[in-house]
């Protein structure tokens, strides 16, 4: 289940075009990614994404704790509430670090 999740994941983050490598024919790649699931939360640690283009990190996204339904909120320009699935898209937290080509 955790590969699916997996690949779920990477195909969401595949479709986020602000924050992807772009080729020159327009289509996203990515050069490797890591989809992990997210260890627990830490009171004081700083969760949100680093790096991608406009950074200091331009050849690396991070995301150290993420849901799925909130990269498809990113992905589509579209409400939390507007997304339907199974609970686990809302409760479980992934770590994901993908390089991206200059």
């Amino acid at each position: 289940m955790i590969r699916t999740m997996a690949g779920v994941v990477l195909a969401v983050l595949a479709s986020w075009g602000p924050l992807d490598g772009q080729t020159a024919d327009g289509r996203p790649a990515f050069e490797a990614a890591s989809v992990k699931p997210a260890p627990p939360p830490v009171n004081g640690v700083d969760y949100s994404m680093r790096g991608g283009p406009g950074t200091d990190d331009p050849g690396q996204i991070t995301y150290p704790r993420t849901w799925l339904g909130t990269l498809l909120t990113m992905a589509y320009g579209v409400h939390f509430d507007q997304i339907v699935g199974p609970d686990w898209i809302h409760t479980e937290a992934y770590s994901i670090v993908a390089k991206i080509p200059p």
